[in-house]
């Protein structure tokens, strides 16, 4: 197999070519618009989240967020929580037990 050089290195300059463009950098700007605005909306939710949670034995909060890697990490005692529990902790957040009978607070 042979490669052809001059082809190999205008198909790197084209490339190059637009990483540098406006609109590439337009586009991921707005992709870090997009990860600037998760993981915003994430610490919101952590800490509306750690209002309705219980207090870790040390007093401080039991859920906390954290940095992993290239992103947000969800906390519990320090320790990162695997992402099925914090979907079920949300879940179950968001559609509190049925009434039960006798209970004023529901």
């Amino acid at each position: 197999m042979s490669i052809n050089t001059q082809e190999l290195a205008t198909a790197l300059n084209i490339v190059d070519g637009w990483l540098m463009s406006a609109e590439c950098t337009i586009r991921i700007t707005e992709c870090r618009k997009c990860v600037t605005g998760a993981r915003s909306a994430l610490a919101k939710a952590i800490k509306g989240l750690q209002l309705r949670l219980p207090k870790s034995e040390a007093g401080g909060p039991l859920y906390s967020e954290g940095i992993c890697d290239d992103g947000a990490a969800i906390l519990r005692n320090g320790m990162p929580v695997p992402v099925t529990e914090i979907i079920d902790l949300l879940n179950r957040c968001a559609h509190p037990p049925a009434n039960i009978e006798g209970d004023s607070h529901a």
